[in-house]
Formats: C-alpha cells, sequence, structure tokens
C-alpha cells in the first residue's frame, strides 16, 4: 500500500472536490432542463450517472493507491477533467460553434436578428438545440438536408417561423 504524503492527500482531494463541484453543478442544471446526458466537454467520461464511480459522487474521494504509479496516474486523470470546460465556457464555444454550423448550413451569414437570440442561449439551451436537431437529422434518413434541419430546429426550439429572419 503506498502512503501518501499530507501535501499528496491535500492534493489529490482538492481536484477531486472540485471536479465532483462542477460536474454536480452541471448535472443539475442539465436534468432539469430534461437533459440526461452532460456535454463530454464539461463531464468527460462521466457523463451520467452510471459512468460515475461512486452513487452520489462523479469521482471517489478514495486515498488508497496499491503504488505510487497508481496515484500519479490518478492525479494526471484529475488534472486532465480539471481542463475540461466549465458550463459557462461551454455555453461561449457551444455559441460560437452553433454559429458556425448555421452559417455553413445556410451558405451565408447569420442575420443579426438570429446571432442576437444566439448569443443569448444557456449550456442547457445548446444541448436542447442539439438534441432537437439530432432528432430531426436522424428523422429525415436519406432527404437529409443541413438547412432544413437547422431550420427546422430552429423553429421548433424558438416556436415561431425563423424563415421571415433569415430572408430579412
Amino acid at each position: 500500500m503506498y502512503k501518501l504524503t499530507p501535501q499528496q492527500k491535500a492534493l489529490l482531494e482538492r481536484l477531486t472536490d472540485k471536479i465532483n463541484k462542477r460536474i454536480m453543478r452541471a448535472e443539475i442544471k442539465f436534468r432539469e432542463a430534461g437533459l440526461d446526458i452532460l456535454p463530454y466537454d464539461i463531464a468527460g467520461q462521466y457523463q451520467v450517472r452510471e459512468q460515475w464511480e461512486t452513487k452520489s459522487k462523479p469521482l471517489s474521494r478514495s486515498t488508497r493507491f496499491a503504488t505510487e504509479e497508481e496515484y500519479r496516474a490518478r492525479i494526471r486523470h484529475l488534472r486532465e477533467l480539471e481542463e475540461l470546460q466549465t458550463t459557462s465556457e461551454y455555453a461561449k464555444v457551444g455559441r460560437v460553434k452553433l454559429n458556425i454550423a448555421l452559417e455553413t448550413s445556410l451558405g451565408f451569414g447569420v442575420p443579426p436578428q438570429v446571432k442576437q437570440k444566439l448569443d443569448r442561449m444557456s449550456a442547457t439551451e445548446l444541448g436542447i438545440f442539439w438534441k432537437i436537431y439530432s432528432e430531426k437529422a436522424a428523422r429525415m434518413g436519406l432527404r437529409y438536408s443541413s438547412q432544413q434541419a437547422m431550420i427546422e430546429s430552429l423553429e421548433d426550439f424558438y416556436g415561431e417561423d425563423i424563415n421571415y429572419l433569415l430572408e430579412g
């Protein structure tokens, strides 16, 4: 059994607590929005509760390791998870990606009225939007058109005819 120094134990606990807190906060937000799966960019491989190491927390706070290498591997893993995006960072990056996807699908720049709506989307709203888009695209099958799927997804998400904004 590898014996941790007080500093090693403190580092392990600090990183574990920080990551657990971030993933659990995101999990609550996404679950309240009706989304069962967290984005990989926020939670890494702990996207659903079934992947969590314990019943109540994504990561175990265990400080028992057979070897020093096992401890070092755990610290590397925690540092990788620490680099994942927060919910706010995810929303910011997600808005940019959605704008790019919309421009690509439509073949022209996003109109200011639509861009303004997209720029206000939260992380959970982005998750809901992409869930709608995925379902639309899957239903289209061979008739798939990214432009049509994008327009229908925007209309479903905002509950209004988006074509007038795209044409104007």
